[in-house]
């Protein structure tokens, strides 16, 4: 932690680190995160390099819930965002979830990428970065 996150109270979290992933699979998710100790969340998402079928997008979404074992059916979906094929990079998005928002921050957080065509040579690379407020 920073002193300057020290003296707001706030955490900075790399919730994925400049990933490249390319699938056969139409999603892929991400190992959930504890969040529990934060109030809430400001999630940046950078999508810098992308290799998507014509007309094709992926989706980065981020889901929320209390125990990390429940099927994905169970977690909450706090945000989307869509890419599409040919975007201009980077594709930047920012959210914030927890205190105040629609749906309530759980424990734990994790994202998934969800592909319109699942063929292997799709691949997203993304880096997925929160600041956390106690």
């Amino acid at each position: 932690r920073t002193a300057d996150a020290q003296t707001r109270g706030s955490d900075v979290l790399v919730l994925a680190e400049k990933q490249i992933i390319a699938r056969s699979e139409a999603t892929v998710y991400g190992e959930p995160i504890d969040v529990s100790r934060f109030a809430d969340l400001m999630i940046e998402t950078a999508v810098g390099a992308e290799t998507l079928d014509t007309s094709a997008t992926v989706t980065v979404k981020y889901h929320t819930a209390n125990d990390p074992d429940l099927p994905q059916a169970n977690w909450a979906e706090l945000d989307a965002n869509a890419v599409a094929q040919g975007a201009s990079m980077p594709a930047v998005d920012r959210i914030r979830v927890g205190f105040g928002q629609t749906v309530p921050l759980g424990r734990y957080i994790r994202w998934s990428l969800t592909f319109s065509a699942a063929t292997a040579s799709q691949s997203v690379k993304f880096q997925s970065i929160a600041v956390g407020h106690e």
